[in-house]
């Protein structure tokens, strides 16, 4: 039976009622297993928030209000349910926040905000809660993520050395004169063979703006840091040869290979660790975050929004169309759901029947 367009407005007056009264929380804005996320803290957070956009949600009209704050209560109240869900994964693990790491991390984090008064008054939080949710948080997930890094073999680093000891850490630096045309080009070797000083003469006629201030020299580079024609010259020369002209979109170069640098494997060993440790690490806390997410049992006051599995965010509460509203001897199902058990409040039930009453007198009865 399809309930009237009537008794679908008191339905969503009645969950007004219910939020109002505490029914649907009361001083929580949301558990997370169990776990209670107060009111009064998001509704501080909001405040600064809106303050530092310079908002002040009493001068909002009621439309403009749903607009500006309700977007900034679901952000931070998916922030705050993230908080207390990191928390409780790390005590799953048994991973302690270290008060040392907490000072470090708090101090920067005061630095970041411009001092302790900027940070109050753009948070809403206490130092005590800022501590321990923005701070102790981060330094929550830096012990998840090294209680999730797994130790890598010997072999497994040097043979990653050596698939990238030609392409990452050999290293040459170049000098080179760029000029318009190959004849000039080939006028600069004949100078050069006769005894002209490389760095003198890029600075005279080069026309890269980059290098000939600098008498054409480039820093070490591994290979494939040039256009193709260049960074082939680079690596198929002896150091100290003298190469061109090398023609490339930019003109013709003359090119001397000046030095060359090859990173042993003891120098990067502890690089290498870090990356093959640190992307698989990343991954796996990324998926058991997910997990923990999907798993956990989260609820949120209807005032403020429901938890969105699928996105892990708090969203707008899904407005339900009369058609899809049903009814149980006359009570809405709607309002039924909101006491799984049956015990629906008494004075909600007599409210119920006021407001159909009084819209039934005024001819807004609709249709059925």
């Amino acid at each position: 039976m399809r309930i009237t367009v009537v008794r679908a407005v008191i339905v969503l007056t009645l969950a007004a009622l219910l939020a109002a009264c505490g029914g649907a929380g009361g001083q929580v804005a949301a558990t997370v297993n169990g776990e209670q996320i107060e009111r009064d803290l998001l509704q501080r957070m909001v405040r600064a928030q809106l303050a530092t956009q310079g908002v002040d949600p009493q001068d909002l009209e009621a439309g403009e209000r749903a607009e500006r704050v309700t977007p900034v209560q679901q952000q931070l109240l998916t922030a705050l349910i993230q908080f207390e869900l990191l928390e409780q994964l790390a005590d799953d693990f048994d991973i302690e926040v270290d008060d040392d790491e907490v000072d470090a991390a708090f101090d920067e984090q005061v630095a970041q905000f411009g001092g302790e008064d900027a940070y109050l008054d753009e948070t809403g939080m206490t130092e005590e809660e800022f501590r321990n949710l923005v701070v102790a948080t981060q330094v929550r997930i830096e012990g998840l993520i090294e209680h999730l890094t797994e130790d890598v073999g010997e072999q497994e680093l040097r043979d990653a050395y050596e698939a990238q000891r030609e392409t990452r850490f050999e290293t040459r630096a170049v000098r080179h004169i760029l000029v318009e045309s190959e004849d000039e080009a080939d006028d600069v070797v004949d100078q050069l063979e006769d005894g002209a000083d490389f760095g003198e003469l890029a600075g005279e006629v080069s026309e890269d703006p980059g290098s000939a201030p600098h008498g054409g020299e480039y820093d070490h580079q591994p290979r494939g840091q040039y256009v193709e024609a260049f960074d082939e010259a680079v690596w198929e020369s002896e150091i100290g040869e003298l190469v061109g002209p090398v023609e490339t979109e930019f003109g013709f170069h003359v090119i001397e290979v000046t030095d060359e640098e090859s990173a042993e494997f003891e120098d990067v060993r502890d690089e290498l660790e870090q990356e093959l440790t640190g992307g698989e690490a990343q991954q796996s806390f990324q998926a058991m975050v997910e997990q923990a997410f999907a798993e956990a049992d989260i609820e949120v006051d209807s005032a403020y929004g429901r938890w969105d599995t699928t996105q892990g965010q708090v969203v707008d509460v899904e407005r339900l169309e009369p058609e899809q509203f049903d009814e149980q001897d006359g009570i809405p199902q709607e309002l039924l759901d909101q006491f799984p058990d049956g015990e629906i409040p008494e004075e909600l039930l007599e409210q119920f029947e006021e407001f159909e009453q009084e819209l039934e007198q005024q001819g807004g009865a609709g249709t059925p």
